[in-house]
């Protein structure tokens, strides 16, 4: 056991009092002397009743304690100073060690005092940094004699680090790297980003040595984010957060690798946030690696991303040409692979991916070359390049095909993510979804949470409905055009029709004053629906790319109605003129979209609501880039609206005087006309009498088929089939659930087949025939009907018209569907009481 500093100091004081030391004859010893000189203290004799004492302590403490606790937690590790009458100072190195040993070994150490006959003392327990502990000794041969030290060497720069190549995809980090490891003043924290491969590990790896090296006195911590979050998980339960946050905050470098591994993980980002502001407030450097951008990291709290923006964020881009061979060369000579300079050429022009592509290309083919003694000929490289390309490439992902489909159709991702059940909203969804499905791993349920956390059943009825568009000549809005899809039956490819080689943009003014019949004319109920949507209608379905909707400052109303559109908003100060208005969309297009001269522009009044796509589409076609004349739609000499305008002649409607409106435009305009119909010539309301006479024309007279009766409906073409079944034609049997298909409880039969009537409109099942839960019954039951019963497949009993309606579509085609086709076929049918073990054994009765 090791004397502590006290007991030195009483023994040297002793020693010295005594005068000078003398030899085993007595004879004092003399500079110059052959005699050898005691130099270390705890050598020296100490007086005989003091070490007695110490040792009778220090053997009667192991008998208490036992063998191995003394071992693990005194031998080495704690001084003890008896020089005291009534107080037995305990030391040791650090606060952890004292709070340990008083809590554990307080009444063994009175007890050993007791039995050691030293009396009864009070325990005291002291810091002291120079009590540590002492290394366990290792038998080892002796050295031979010591050699004179070599010179020290200058520490090496961060982008010189072995291993570590700089070239300009990532000179400006090693250039950073070096400033910190310097020590030099750099912003705080640091961000090193990139794709895996691109050399961040190491660099962080190389910061730390080089500040090591250059600082010796200062602390440096480095840890991967998974050891962060295993460190202060294990602290939380430990309950030795504060000795963790010692380590991490009391450091004047801390870097931490891959903290994107910590997204979703709340509490240990509420660590990292709290270390960051530590850290900040010491004036420490701070230096992260992910595999993303900071802006990238949306799972973030806005606090800790605000953190990560107060410092800089550098990308490490994949590497170039010139330094992937400098890495097949370096890889090469380290595994003793000999390539020729044209085989690096290949593997450097040829190979996607970073270093870890590289090493295991080089690692292939000297495998291939040792193993099965081939050579490493051009072909053997161009294999071991394709397969590394095949597995490194990344997998399409949910993500990428929805950013994919949102972009051939013109619309932001959060569309098909929200809850819109416009056509703009749900063909793009639908196809993400099918896309989904065909081309990823993902379940049913995982791919609806990434569509706005919808049910598997959602996505399964998607899939289904794009199966059958691929099947038949159907269209869908794509960038704002109706577009036929076509499919191959080999490979079901979906093949679009060219687009334009301009663009085309569209300014509707809803900005007016404008009031009829004691309220705001644009939200007027035009069959059915606020008189707006109809005109947003024409304008999304048609060939433009974008649509402005110029609206006043605090009109919430109105922008509310624009959100279920796929279309922008301006905003302009109260009561504009026309001018301002048109003004106002166009400084909007100009800085959102940059049109050039090719591009053209298209206006018309927000209150139209016999404004078609067709007529819209008819004027873009005939446009031609950089033709300076203005199109106009005429009918008997009358004319009307839309306006299409060269891009150029934006500049002219800043010369307009204040009032004016686009006539005034076209007296001074080269203006052409495209000669159409009276009927397709739109017309807007500008009395209430316009009102009533363009009311009668958008309920049209349809003729439907239900149960084997013809049923004659007036109502608008695009009314759900549910809506008429329910309120027009009084079969309430069809129920309402989502209105969105994907409950299934308004299941009908069009033709035999099972179809959601809330997403059917009325116009679509004009020459078809229709099936409700009323029409299966005749003197008896159906089969399905009576299996329902005998089966108590009955709860609530709300989902069950659907389930049953389902069911028959399934047997009308599958008599005798085994199990498994019936649990996929009524996947689809939502049971909230979760009835379906009797639902399942219901069916299959029915099938016998």
């Amino acid at each position: 056991m090791g004397l502590t500093a006290n007991t030195r100091d009483c023994l040297r004081r002793f020693l010295t009092s005594r005068g000078s030391i003398a030899d085993t004859n007595g004879k004092p010893l003399r500079p110059g002397g052959t005699q050898e000189v005691v130099k270390d203290d705890a050598a020296a004799e100490m007086p005989q009743e003091d070490a007695d004492d110490d040792r009778r302590f220090a053997s009667t403490l192991r008998n208490v304690v036992g063998e191995k606790r003394h071992k693990a937690w005194f031998e080495g590790r704690v001084g003890f100073d008896l020089s005291s009458n009534d107080t037995l100072v305990v030391s040791a190195g650090s606060t952890l060690e004292c709070d340990c040993l008083r809590k554990h070994f307080k009444a063994e150490l009175k007890q050993a005092c007791r039995a050691a006959g030293l009396g009864a003392r009070s325990i005291e327990f002291v810091v002291d940094a120079a009590v540590a502990p002492t290394p366990a000794r290792q038998d080892r041969p002796a050295e031979p004699a010591l050699k004179a030290a070599p010179a020290p060497k200058a520490p090496p720069k961060p982008s010189e680090a072995p291993g570590f190549l700089v070239s300009d995809s990532n000179r400006e980090a090693a250039k950073l790297a070096e400033l910190i490891a310097a020590g030099s003043p750099a912003p705080s924290p640091v961000v090193l980003w990139g794709r895996g491969g691109t050399g961040k590990t190491h660099l962080l790896r190389a910061i730390a040595d080089g500040f090591r090296s250059r600082h010796r006195r200062k602390r440096v911590v480095r840890l991967t984010a998974e050891e962060f979050t295993s460190g202060f998980v294990e602290a939380v339960h430990g309950r030795t957060l504060a000795s963790f946050r010692g380590r991490c905050r009391g450091v004047d470098l801390l870097l931490i690798d891959d903290i994107h591994f910590l997204l979703g993980k709340q509490k240990t980002l509420e660590e990292l946030q709290y270390t960051l502001d530590t850290l900040a407030a010491q004036g420490a450097d701070v230096v992260l690696t992910s595999d993303r951008s900071p802006a990238e990291l949306r799972r973030m709290s806005g606090e800790l991303l605000s953190r990560l923006g107060a410092g800089v964020a550098v990308e490490i881009a994949p590497p170039d040409h010139s330094l992937k061979s400098r890495l097949i060369e370096r890889f090469a000579q380290q595994s003793g692979v000999r390539l020729e300079p044209a085989a690096v050429r290949i593997i450097a022009s040829g190979l996607i991916g970073g270093a870890w592509e590289i090493r295991g290309v080089v690692n292939k083919l000297g495998l291939s070359s040792r193993l099965l003694d081939l050579d490493i000929c051009e072909k053997a490289v161009g294999r071991a390049i394709d397969d590394m390309n095949r597995v490194s490439t990344p997998s399409v992902g949910v993500k990428q095909i929805q950013e994919a489909v949102c972009s051939v159709f013109g619309v932001e991702t959060g569309v098909i993510k929200s809850k819109r059940r416009t056509k703009s909203a749900t063909e793009p969804r639908m196809l993400a979804m099918w896309l989904s499905r065909k081309y990823t791993q993902s379940a049913w349920s995982e791919i609806g949470d990434q569509f706005g956390n919808r049910s598997h059943s959602t996505v399964i009825s998607a899939c289904r409905r794009m199966d059958e568009l691929l099947g038949s000549e159907a269209s869908v809005h794509v960038a704002g055009r109706r577009r036929a899809i076509c499919s191959r039956p080999a490979s079901r490819s979906v093949t679009l029709r060219p687009m334009a080689s301009f663009r085309s943009f569209a300014i509707v003014p809803a900005a007016g004053r404008s009031c009829r019949m004691g309220r705001q004319k644009l939200l007027l109920p035009f069959a059915g629906r606020p008189l707006i949507e109809h005109t947003l209608q024409a304008w999304t379905a048609s060939a433009v790319e974008r649509v402005v909707v110029v609206v006043r400052h605090g009109e919430s109303t109105l922008r509310s109605l624009c959100e279920d559109f796929p279309v922008d908003v301006a905003c302009v100060e109260s009561s504009p003129d026309m001018r301002a208005t048109i003004e106002a969309g166009l400084d909007f297009l100009q800085s959102t979209w940059q049109p050039s001269n090719h591009d053209a522009w298209l206006t018309a009044p927000a209150d139209l609501p016999t404004l078609s796509s067709g007529l819209v589409n008819t004027l873009v076609d005939a446009y031609e880039p950089k033709d300076p004349a203005v199109w106009v739609p005429e009918s008997s000499g009358r004319r009307g609206h839309p306006v299409l305008l060269p891009w150029a002649a934006a500049d002219s409607v800043q010369s307009l005087p204040s009032g004016a409106g686009l006539d005034q435009l076209l007296t001074e305009a080269e203006v052409r006309t495209l000669s159409v119909s009276g009927d397709d010539l739109p017309r807007d309301i500008d009395t209430p009498e316009d009102y009533r006479q363009l009311e009668k024309p958008m309920t049209d007279r349809h003729s439907i088929k239900v149960n084997g009766q013809t049923h004659a409906v007036t109502t608008s073409s695009d009314r759900p089939l549910l809506d008429v079944l329910r309120e027009d034609l009084g079969l309430t049997g069809t129920k309402y659930g989502c209105g969105e298909g994907e409950c299934g409880a308004c299941t009908v039969l069009i033709d035999g087949v099972a179809t959601r009537s809330c997403i059917t409109s009325v116009e679509e099942v004009a020459d078809a025939s229709v099936e409700t839960i009323e029409g299966l019954a005749g003197d008896e039951l159906h089969p399905v009907q009576q299996a329902f019963i005998d089966q108590r497949a009955m709860q609530c009993g709300y989902c069950v018209p659907g389930q049953v309606m389902n069911a028959v579509g399934l047997l009308r085609e599958k008599p005798h569907a085994t199990e498994a086709e019936i649990v996929e076929a009524m996947n689809g049918n939502l049971c909230r009481c979760c009835n379906y073990r009797n639902l399942r054994a219901a069916i299959l009765q029915a099938t016998r």
